[in-house]
């Protein structure tokens, strides 16, 4: 199929719920419009659940023709569960700026308020992260001390042979899973 612009675009396929397509660029305006909640974003995928359209096929086909129109990008609509995903090439905050200017709905992002007990246990472990990092000269964290108890608690349910403790794979696993967010943070 070939949109007004010359782009190839998906087939839409309304059996499961799903409609693809592909292409440029387009706006309007957001008067009115519904909100859009990020729900998940990473570099190149935006996911936007609107739910006051939830079932609207008609809504989320005319969504799905307006995004044919950006560059370098796939949209996969589900009307059943009221959410689009866009696939992109582009910075996020371009393709946000882009879909605000589409004025099919005003994004908004999801802030859940942290409660006071939240707030507490944060303000705890803020603490002991800062005493760790003082203590040890900024060669550890809180994060980084965690992971290697974790490893070191998995390492010694491997040579115990001891399997009724914290598995030694659990273990294992939620240090692999912790230095790599620690990596990613430093």
């Amino acid at each position: 199929m070939i949109n007004d612009f010359g782009s190839e675009m998906l087939s839409v396929d309304q059996g499961d719920g799903l409609l693809e397509e592909q292409g440029k660029h387009s706006e309007g305006t957001t008067i009115g419009a519904p909100e859009a909640f990020i729900v998940h974003s990473t570099i190149n995928r935006l996911r936007l659940r609107i739910p006051s359209k939830r079932g609207d096929y008609e809504y989320f086909q005319t969504i799905s023709d307006k995004c044919s129109n950006f560059p370098e990008t796939i949209t996969k609509a589900n009307p059943l569960t009221g959410s689009l995903l866009i696939v992109h090439t582009m910075k996020q905050e371009d393709m946000i700026a882009l879909l605000n200017k589409l004025g099919m709905f005003r994004i908004k992002t999801q802030q859940k308020s942290k409660g006071k007990l939240h707030r507490d246990i944060e303000s705890v472990f803020a603490k002991m992260d800062k005493g760790i990092t003082k203590a040890t000269g900024g060669e550890l964290n809180l994060t980084m001390l965690t992971f290697l108890t974790l490893a070191g608690a998995g390492i010694f349910q491997i040579a115990r042979g001891n399997f009724n403790a914290l598995p030694w794979y659990t273990a294992l696993w939620y240090a692999a899973s912790l230095f790599r967010k620690a990596k990613v943070a430093n």
